[in-house]
């Protein structure tokens, strides 16, 4: 087995120059002013989140899930419905998303124990579908396809986040904390052991790792932090309804995460920046936008493999190479 290993300190784990370059991105409020380009930026914070969900369970674990536009919906509804009807402050709407998401994660990665490949593919993406029937049909709760209006902004100490600018700073505090939760879980003894029975099961459970236990432990944190950008998805969108949820959002966020490169930290925010800003970019195209967006994801596709960031490595790694 080939895991990524090594010993990383605190600091590290902190403060390292991808994090530097996540810190200078705080000060564009300061310099763009644009409440169009300040929405671009937070929809792509919100996709960075999404993407890491996707991360965790497929990137560090090894597990396909074609629906996790489900627990991104589980979040978001949870929160607009208890913002809305029974006025919970943000605060506790959002613990309840995170609760609600993670209970249903460990319900789906219970059938993740006894199937795998393909046919966990099938399960995920019938939990999707699942989900998005729910939603379009449950009109007593989720008012069905006109979706939930008037969902409040962010209030935080009784200070009401009610620009884009705010929002920005609120958004990219759970961005900057999700990411360096996902690199302490990645270099954890946790994240060894996800990483373990990504490569192999069977030898995983020969050297003492509990692979239901692992497996159950990746769905449940995958499905949290899937509802975390669900939850803030909802607050800063203000409306909500099922075909913002449905298996185009799982394709989306699983592309982010190969373009980007699968278990790569960084894999979320260029796959993001690329996704969500070059369809911002060639909006002007109109209809053959799809067609410029699709080119792109071909292009590296084929030319990197690996994805984005595992391409760029290695060219450095050779020109340090060479060099020496």
């Amino acid at each position: 087995m080939t895991i990524e290993t090594r010993r990383v300190t605190r600091g590290e784990l902190i403060f390292d120059k991808s994090n530097i370059l996540i810190l200078m991105l705080l000060l564009l409020p300061i310099f763009i002013k644009n409440f169009y380009y300040l929405q671009i930026f937070d929809t792509i914070g919100i996709y960075i989140i999404f993407s890491m969900s996707i991360n965790i369970l497929s990137g560090f674990l090894g597990q396909i899930s074609f629906g996790h536009a489900g627990f991104w919906a589980i979040g978001a509804y949870t929160s607009a419905l208890l913002s809305t009807k029974l006025h919970f402050p943000f605060a506790l709407d959002l613990i309840s998303a995170l609760i609600l998401a993670g209970c249903f994660g460990f319900v789906l990665g219970l059938p993740a124990l006894r199937i795998k490949g393909h046919y966990l593919a099938l399960a995920t993406l019938s939990f999707g579908l699942i989900i998005h029937l729910i939603l379009l049909k449950w009109m007593g709760l989720t008012n069905g396809p006109n979706g939930i209006n008037d969902i409040p902004k962010v209030s935080l100490g009784g200070i009401r986040i009610d620009t884009e600018a705010k929002f920005y700073y609120v958004l990219w505090f759970f961005l900057i904390a999700s990411h360096v939760f996902c690199k302490h879980l990645k270099f954890s003894r946790i994240g060894y052991a996800m990483q373990s029975v990504k490569e192999d099961e069977v030898a995983s459970s020969m050297v003492g790792i509990n692979v239901t236990k692992i497996k159950l432990l990746g769905f449940v944190i995958s499905a949290m932090v899937a509802g975390l950008s669900g939850s803030l998805f909802a607050h800063f969108m203000g409306y909500i309804s099922p075909d913002l949820f449905s298996l185009d959002a799982s394709i989306v966020v699983v592309m982010i995460v190969v373009l980007g490169g699968f278990g790569n930290l960084s894999a979320p925010w260029l796959g993001s920046i690329l996704i969500v800003g070059s369809s911002e970019y060639f909006r002007f195209l109109g209809h053959y936008r799809e067609i410029a967006y699709g080119i792109i994801i071909l292009i590296v596709l084929i030319f990197m493999p690996q994805g984005i960031w595992g391409t760029f490595s290695a060219i450095i790694k050779k020109v340090i190479a060479r060099l020496k």
